[in-house]
């Protein structure tokens, strides 16, 4: 007798869509109900957020699933096998009111030592938009999408990046089976895959399975995925890989230190004008209009910045490079006099190490809501998300994690304290009023000392910002 469970050859159709939304699987046959449950989930896209059950075709029908005191004849979904419930035939898979998947076994076979728990054998299309309102309302939605000179199309867009997120690819064609199957194997092998089982993001590796070239326990990515719903998390690792994001934190080119070097260029300036002894400041506490200027005239960074340039305190591009100098850790005033830090000493002359002194820093000292939505923006810039849309990936992140209202992503005024102080940007906007939902305004004001950093990098003025500077810092800050 083997010491290996046998295999169902299993086939699973999403019932009334055209064209179909079709997977192959084998599977051990000695799995629960409930890790098929897991398993549908994942490869349709699935966030797990309606009631579920697996029933017989039978008449009467035998229902697996999580008891309730509606539905109490539900059988359990745990101690269930799946070769138990494919003995009884065809089943029907029900997700919430709207879906429903025919899981059919087509053959069995024999067990595979050391192979994978489930295996992907094929399929077509991602998984129908969970919210879309069962087969119908995503057959119209579908045929909208197609069509972007109708004028519902762009209430479909933002209904899209609202309900799917970021990570979570809309075509309606498309299907990342490698993905899918990298998710299977850390969903039901995670030894085997060589997780860190301390690790809730996914992505910290056991040594010898390369955790010398993936992100660290301590990076701030990592505390951002762990941050996510489970079934986020993966579709946010499949985004990391499919984008090559996650490739890329763990590269450094030539391209990268020429961008490293013009990212930190106003930093440099500043630390070179301050020289290793300070300045003095004024009175007032601002620097010296002599600091000021060289400050200004380093690179191209503030070209587009026509304003007063003598004083600091009229003078924006200036005043930010300071405060967020002060924020990372670059300098300190003492008595005074506005000093480098010891740490900022030796990275004046290596671009490289200054951006990693700034980039570690840079999500440091916000609050939970401006540090979760900032780690996204940041995510938005290294993964190459277009920049009119990447404030969407933070308001996305604060729904998703329940520091927005839950409904609509509006937020209640004791919510929009927390995430947008009192005098802010946001707060004019909104005037903080219950149900207010938040814009690009108003996400922009609650990650501003993220957003001023990247600004600084990238240069000042949004016409000539140098996404390939943002994206080097992007990338530090996160790795």
């Amino acid at each position: 007798m083997s010491a290996f469970p046998s295999r169902l050859h299993l086939r699973l159709t999403v019932d009334g869509v055209r064209p179909r939304i079709w997977r192959e699987i084998e599977a051990d046959e000695d799995l629960s109900v409930h890790d098929l449950h897991r398993c549908v989930q994942l490869m349709m896209g699935w966030r797990d957020t309606a009631p579920h059950e697996l029933r017989t075709t039978t008449t009467p029908a035998l229902r697996w699933g999580r008891a309730t005191p509606e539905t109490p004849d539900l059988l359990d979904e745990d101690t269930a096998t799946l070769g138990e419930a494919a003995a009884h035939g065809d089943l029907s898979y029900r997700y919430g009111a709207d879906w429903s998947v025919r899981v059919q076994a087509l053959a069995h076979t024999g067990p595979i030592p050391a192979g994978a728990r489930i295996l992907l054998l094929d399929g077509e299309r991602r998984g129908p938009w969970e919210d879309a309102g069962g087969p119908q309302g995503y057959a119209e939605r579908v045929a909208l999408f197609g069509d972007r000179r109708r004028p519902e199309y762009l209430a479909l867009s933002e209904w899209l990046d609202r309900s799917e997120g970021p990570w979570s690819p809309v075509l309606p064609s498309y299907f990342d089976a490698t993905g899918v199957q990298s998710e299977l194997n850390l969903l039901f092998d995670p030894v085997g895959a060589g997780l860190d089982l301390d690790d809730l993001s996914g992505l910290v590796r056991r040594p010898g399975y390369g955790s010398e070239d993936g992100p660290q326990p301590t990076s701030a990515l990592v505390r951002f995925v762990s941050e996510l719903s489970a079934p986020l998390r993966g579709q946010l690792r499949m985004h990391l890989h499919r984008t090559g994001a996650l490739a890329r934190m763990n590269e450094w080119t030539d391209a990268d230190q020429a961008a490293s070097a013009r990212a930190v260029a106003p930093f440099v300036a500043l630390l070179s004008a301050l020289g290793p002894d300070g300045a003095g400041l004024t009175r007032a506490g601002w620097l010296p209009s002599a600091v000021v200027e060289q400050v200004l005239d380093c690179s191209d960074w503030a070209a587009g910045w026509d304003g007063p340039r003598g004083s600091e305190a009229s003078c924006a591009p200036v005043r930010s490079v300071r405060e967020q100098a002060t924020r990372v850790g670059l300098v300190r005033k003492v008595h005074g006099r506005l000093v480098p830090t010891a740490a900022a000493l030796p990275a004046v002359v290596d671009p490289h190490l200054l951006l990693r002194q700034i980039g570690v820093h840079v999500l440091d000292r916000l609050r939970i809501p401006a540090r979760v939505a900032g780690a996204a923006y940041l995510l938005a810039c290294a993964d190459g998300t277009p920049r009119a849309l990447r404030w969407r990936a933070s308001r996305f992140a604060l729904d998703s994690t329940g520091l927005s209202a839950p409904v609509g992503g509006a937020l209640s005024a004791p919510d929009l304290s927390e995430v947008a102080p009192p005098g802010s940007a946001a707060d004019a906007a909104t005037g903080r009023g219950p149900g207010q939902t938040l814009g690009e305004r108003e996400i922009r004001d609650i990650i501003a000392p993220v957003w001023d950093t990247l600004r600084i990098a990238g240069g000042w003025s949004p016409a000539a910002e140098r996404d390939s500077d943002v994206a080097a810092l992007a990338r530090e800050a996160l790795r």
